[in-house]
């Protein structure tokens, strides 16, 4: 139920903020994503782990992302502002690549079929251009895998600020990357491991998301608390470090 409240809460204000992004170019709909849907992501995620460690929640918990909004919309951003960031190479592949392919088609469907020399050449341009694009356009497909290992390492930010507000945004991520280290394949797989009921919510048109949303949140809640759990008793962070303000070990993990 808290779920599919907080669902409905986050669809309105999606819905209501795209429509008004029409007459803003977007910023309606950014600030919304920042300013109210990130901190009831927070909440969600938190409110997820106390269900998981059977510390019966009050529906509120899952609604009261505003109650640290600072923390909570700050944390977020800076994760959010470094995927993005993580994602500028496979985007200017993909903007180059398309650029390429759009102007050697183009000039391929200018040409008629005349066989002299110079358009001889041009047809070669021509196609040697929409290969180049093809090719960029491949390579930013292998670029993204770039911000999926860094996906992957963000994510254990959103459930460290809910469960310890006092840490800044960077210390948020730099835990978050340590508590990863080692186990982002893990995580991927474990994502794969969702697909037969991400399959079956498209068959039954949403109906299954009732069931599957919850476990697939409380699932992840609890792979957050197993690899905490294991850093924390590897020694990878320290106890002090979740306090926020402790630098810990300069070490980057990426």
């Amino acid at each position: 139920l808290a779920l599919l409240l907080w669902g409905l809460l986050v669809a309105i204000i999606t819905a209501i903020s795209s429509a008004l992004s029409v007459f803003t170019l977007g910023l309606v709909g950014l600030a919304a994503v920042l300013l109210v849907v990130n901190p009831l992501t927070v909440s969600l995620y938190r409110y997820m782990s106390l269900f998981f460690r059977q510390q019966r929640p009050e529906m509120g918990e899952a609604f009261n992302g505003f109650s640290n909004f600072s923390k909570n919309v700050g944390a977020m951003f800076w994760r959010d502002l470094w995927l993005n960031i993580w994602f500028l190479p496979s985007f200017g592949l993909f903007f180059f690549g398309a650029v390429q392919m759009g102007l050697g088609t183009s000039f391929i469907a200018a040409i008629t079929g005349n066989v002299t020399e110079i358009y001889n050449t041009v047809y070669a341009l021509s196609y040697g251009m929409t290969a180049a694009g093809a090719l960029f356009m491949l390579l930013g497909y292998i670029a993204m895998i770039l911000p999926t290992i860094k996906g992957l390492s963000y994510f254990a930010a959103p459930y460290l600020i809910g469960d310890y507000p006092d840490l800044t945004m960077r210390e948020c991520l730099n835990l978050s990357k340590k508590i990863m280290h080692g186990h982002k394949w893990e995580l991927f797989v474990f994502g794969l491991s969702f697909l037969p009921w991400t399959l079956l919510v498209g068959i039954t048109c949403g109906i299954a998301s009732i069931s599957v949303g919850p476990y697939v949140s409380v699932a992840e809640a609890a792979y957050y608390d197993h690899v905490k759990n294991l850093a924390l008793d590897s020694g990878v962070i320290r106890p002090s470090e979740l306090m926020g303000g402790v630098s810990g070990h300069n070490v980057d993990y990426l």
